[in-house]
């Protein structure tokens, strides 16, 4: 009987693991797909660069392609924090 509940537990807490796991690598993989949604395109009659996210449908333009290769590192970034 003691056995019996001694592999039940082993193989109950296996299972937790491998769900645990399966969740953390899915989500590495939703931030990846998200990072490839974005691009960077250059609008010929401005000479803009146009960054479009399709995530929250969002758009950012600039005169150069670096400051929005900023954007593409860390989603998160804000060049005015202050909001002036």
């Amino acid at each position: 009987m003691r056995n019996k509940k001694v592999i039940i537990s082993i193989f109950i807490i296996i299972c937790i693991i491998a769900i645990i796991v399966f969740f953390v690598s899915n989500r590495k993989t939703k931030t990846e797909n998200e990072i490839e949604n974005l691009n960077i395109k250059q609008d010929e009659e401005t000479g803009e660069y146009i960054l479009y996210n399709e995530r929250n449908e969002e758009i950012l333009r600039s005169d150069t392609e670096g400051e929005l290769k900023i954007y593409l590192d860390n989603p998160d970034y804000n060049p005015n924090p202050i909001g002036n």
